[in-house]
């Protein structure tokens, strides 16, 4: 009984301390929150922004390493919370998703999740067709490079209300009216779209700027004859899996090493393949994943 007053005092405590503290300055109160992946993984380094009804910003700022955030807002102030999704249409998306997706449509496997719906429905017409599937067939092979009417991610704000049938009344961003004191809870789950079979729990949700130097990722000659090199440049030494599957997600060779910072390369050789096409080239060192097509001509 004593152990359980003392936890409950350090509790009551730790709150009073905490609610006491503030990032802000005088007249601004802090909006919080934190960003999970569809998995319940932490996103880091999300950008986040408050923006008022006219669309000017009224602050912003991105997720620390367990995905939380704050905001300061000028007290009084109203408007809208929503993470910028970075522009990585094609990490993680691959025809194994066109399959899952064709089998849902099919009635042979149902999807189970509504992120799976969410993820699924890249033409944002709140149903699940062909449609879809055509678009990302387009970005696969890069006829398109960005879904038309979807951005590459979404982040799911009332994700404790959404079950299978209310998958498409989805909200991606959190509001406040005159904001006149500290906000809590603005939670966002992140879903990338198109990725049905892994929601993008193995790709970082990190800005533009951040996917793009952490591989470097590049395929030259492409298309190739004889021997293709894969180029990568890491910051940090990290263990890294690198796949090569087929146009319908079968696996072709894959390597798995640690490699130390700086620029590396990995030889492609027309041995390794059965036949001609078009193959998909997948890097990931367990945060972040990206995927590029590669030709063998």
């Amino acid at each position: 009984m004593k152990n359980s007053f003392l936890i409950l005092s350090l509790t009551i405590f730790s709150f009073s301390f905490l609610s006491s503290q503030t990032l802000c300055d005088t007249g601004y109160f802090g909006v919080s929150g934190q960003a999970v992946s569809a998995c319940g993984e932490p996103v880091a380094n999300l950008s986040i922004s408050a923006m008022d009804n006219l669309g000017t910003t009224l602050d912003s700022g991105v997720t620390d390493g367990q995905g939380f955030y704050t905001l300061c807002v000028e007290s009084g102030k109203s408007g809208v919370v929503s993470p910028v999704s970075p522009n990585d249409y094609l990490n993680g998306v691959s025809t194994i998703d066109q399959v899952l997706i064709e089998r849902h449509i099919l009635g042979i496997e149902m999807f189970t999740s509504p992120f799976q719906q969410i993820s699924a429905d890249v033409n944002t017409t709140q149903s699940i067709s062909t449609l879809d599937n055509v678009e990302i067939e387009k970005l696969i092979y890069q006829e398109i490079l960005e879904f038309e009417n979807s951005s590459s991610w979404k982040y799911i704000s009332n994700e404790d209300e959404l079950t299978l049938d209310a998958a498409f009344n989805a909200e991606f961003s959190h509001q406040f009216e005159s904001i006149t004191g500290e906000l809590f809870g603005f939670d966002f789950t992140a879903v990338k779209i198109g990725d049905v079979d892994g929601l993008g729990c193995n790709a970082a949700v990190t800005s533009t700027d951040k996917l793009t130097t952490s591989f470097g990722l590049e395929i030259s000659p492409n298309p190739f004859r004889e021997e293709s090199q894969i180029s990568f440049s890491l910051q940090q030494s990290s263990k890294i899996d690198l796949v090569v599957t087929d146009i319908l997600g079968r696996e072709v060779t894959q390597y798995n090493k640690t490699y130390s910072s700086g620029d590396h390369q990995v030889s492609l050789s027309s041995e390794m393949f059965d036949q001609r096409g078009i193959y998909l080239v997948t890097l990931s060192d367990g945060r972040s994943q990206m995927t590029q097509r590669v030709i063998y001509k």
